[in-house]
């Protein structure tokens, strides 16, 4: 059934949602219930299969692998009639929620150690470090980004798309929006152009901003350190 479900949901949706519905349930639901009929899981098992997740996974991953089983059940209880979907009231773990004296994000001091590490340490992740830093624009976003997004006059950088796993397509939301450039950005990235032009890269599209060495666009693992 879920091998059927996610040919039927591909068909609705964005490869990269696609994607992660897939590996999702790969991971996380199907080496626990690819052997059971969709008719014979009970709450007992989803409640035992949750706590099984949270011996080796945070809160908030075994709440997403609940939202994808409950999902894919609650299409099985409207194909097959059955009487009720077993996720349907498991409730979701508690997770760590973050205030203004806790927030989940770097101080200014914090991210500027991080930058600092870049451009002394990985100097060819620093253009894009500073993008994402500046910019607040998910990876897929910067990394799909060409430089006729750019309005240096404006000050404006317009997200057409986003990109993974080198598909491109929309932005997450499906819209086109606007971020600043600001001057601090702006200065990084004429140098950066300046030194990509420099090194002879040869480009598949000569516009992208964030060539990978061969050309393309670069994989979602490119930025870790």
């Amino acid at each position: 059934f879920v091998d059927s479900w996610l040919r039927s949901r591909a068909l609705s949706v964005k490869t990269s949602t696609a994607t992660t519905y897939a590996e999702a349930l790969a991971n996380y639901v199907l080496p626990y219930f690819g052997d059971f009929f969709v008719d014979k899981i009970t709450d007992t098992d989803v409640k035992a299969w949750q706590l099984t997740l949270r011996k080796n996974l945070e809160a908030g991953t075994v709440n997403g692998a609940l939202i994808m089983l409950r999902m894919v059940l609650a299409d099985a209880v409207a194909e097959f009639h059955l009487p009720h979907n077993p996720a349907g009231r498991i409730k979701r773990l508690p997770v760590k929620k973050f205030t203004d004296e806790e927030p989940n994000l770097l101080s200014a001091e914090e991210l500027g150690r991080v930058l600092a590490g870049f451009r002394e340490h990985k100097p060819k992740h620093y253009p894009l470090a500073v993008t994402l830093a500046l910019t607040g624009l998910r990876y897929g976003e910067a990394t799909a980004l060409k430089w006729s997004d750019l309005d240096a006059e404006a000050g404006v950088i317009r997200i057409r798309r986003a990109q993974w796993k080198g598909v491109v397509d929309t932005t997450k939301t499906g819209t086109v929006r606007s971020v600043p450039l600001v001057p601090e950005l702006a200065e990084v990235l004429k140098e950066h152009r300046a030194a990509t032009a420099a090194s002879g890269l040869s480009t598949r599209d000569p516009d992208w901003v964030f060539p990978a060495k061969d050309g393309g666009l670069l994989p979602k693992v490119w930025l870790r350190w």
